[in-house]
């Protein structure tokens, strides 16, 4: 199993203290959404802090890998969002149903770039409501391969077993 890498100022990883997103008024979004991310890459994840947990992902942990997106789960994750947030993306892209919207994020390269757009068009950046959504689809994580380190995006912690935690050495 591949050892996983997140680098911060805390070695806490509980689901219930984190912002699953970046505060838009300083930063801008994580690139592939709400998450906790990790890097197979040490050096990389020390780069967000000088704490940098090391984890593995528990077997048995569903994680969606790079695939084209499937209709029924971009439906699936339609039909959790609250009814006004429905409303609201059908009327601003002036669908007549959900099937004929959805067709437009059912031909995205992957299915978690897929759920990113819906994340913002959909749910309107509601961060808990997205992760909330991605683990309802059954979903702990997302792999998301690079050049030189794979990333992994969490959305349940519990899926990890924490092994330890490296502390940048004081200059």
């Amino acid at each position: 199993m591949a050892l996983w890498y997140h680098g911060g100022t805390t070695s806490r990883l509980r689901h219930n203290q984190h912002r699953w997103d970046r505060d838009r008024s300083v930063a801008s979004l994580n690139a592939e959404g709400p998450g906790l991310y990790f890097t197979t890459d040490p050096d990389e994840a020390a780069g967000y802090g000088p704490v940098v947990v090391v984890a593995e992902l528990k077997r048995g942990a569903e994680v969606l890998k790079p695939r084209r997106p499937l209709f029924g789960e971009l439906l699936e994750f339609y039909d959790m969002a609250p009814e006004d947030d429905q409303e609201r993306f059908l009327l601003d892209w002036g669908g007549d149903s959900p099937e004929e919207t959805l067709s437009r994020y059912a031909h995205a390269d992957t299915a978690l770039d897929a759920f990113v757009q819906l994340y913002g068009d959909l749910l309107h950046y509601d961060a808990d409501e997205y992760v909330s959504s991605m683990r309802a689809l059954g979903y702990a994580a997302a792999l998301v391969p690079r050049e030189g380190a794979d990333h992994l995006i969490v959305w349940y912690p519990g899926a990890l077993d924490v092994l330890g935690v490296l502390e940048a050495e004081p200059e």
